[in-house]
């Protein structure tokens, strides 16, 4: 009889074999629960499992109580199997088949693997942009703002937008197409960094920088990975 998949495979690493199903816990005083644990040997992660091996009808339900260890690989895994929420069966297996598809994007930037971005150059190229730029990324509902200073004694202020377009990440800058006026800054500028699903994309030594949120398949770990990558291969030429 088909075993339902978590108790085959890891849903966040992907490992096969490494799954501990550990019997529920008495419970005391009424507190807790009488389902069985899911614990991976491998990436640590621990789940509640809701479901019968012996039902010819398998459907099932899982809650994540951990995910990972303490590695940032399984960031994504941990911002989509949030420990308050049940996943049913066919729920649980989509968002573990993109937990997979976003650690394998990731790996393949780092390996500076971009044909799946389809980079092209445009013909004629935006303003600002040079004709041989190839570009590698373009993104929607960017926002250019500007940090603001906090005052003695008071919380800080909200950071003033500036501007919001289309965002294009070539090999050599980014370009911002605003509503206002047209932006370009060196990638050998930016600093990027992400917080669940916002990127930043900063300016060195300024109070200025561009963000937006996932798109699409586009999470924002992917998105400022791009960044990074395409930085490092720049280097701090002049462009």
């Amino acid at each position: 009889m088909t075993r339902p998949e978590p108790l085959i495979g890891c849903l966040v690493c992907h490992q096969e074999g490494t799954i501990e199903l550990v019997s529920p816990s008495q419970r005391v005083l009424n507190i807790g629960d009488n389902y069985p644990r899911l614990i991976c040997q491998s990436c640590q992660s621990v789940a509640i499992f809701d479901g019968d091996e012996d039902d010819g009808d398998i459907q099932w339900r899982i809650r994540y109580k951990t995910v990972g260890d303490s590695s940032v690989t399984y960031d994504y895994a941990k911002r989509k199997l949030k420990p308050s929420l049940w996943h049913q069966d066919d729920d649980a297996l989509e968002l573990s088949r993109d937990i997979y598809t976003q650690r394998y994007r990731i790996q393949q930037l780092q390996n500076k693997d971009f044909e799946w971005l389809r980079p092209e150059t445009l013909n004629p190229p935006p303003p600002l942009m040079r004709p041989d730029e190839t570009v590698y990324l373009t993104l929607k509902s960017v926002s250019y703002c500007e940090e603001q200073p906090t005052q003695l004694g008071l919380f800080k202020k909200a950071p003033e937008i500036l501007d919001t377009g289309i965002c294009y990440i070539t090999d050599s800058k980014v370009h911002l197409l605003g509503q206002r006026r047209d932006r370009s800054h060196k990638l050998s500028e930016i600093q990027a960094e992400y917080k669940d699903d916002i990127w930043y994309a900063r300016i060195a030594d300024n109070s200025l920088y561009y963000t937006g949120f996932s798109q699409s398949k586009l999470d924002a770990e992917v998105i400022v990975t791009i960044f990074k990558v395409l930085s490092g291969l720049t280097g701090t030429e002049d462009n």
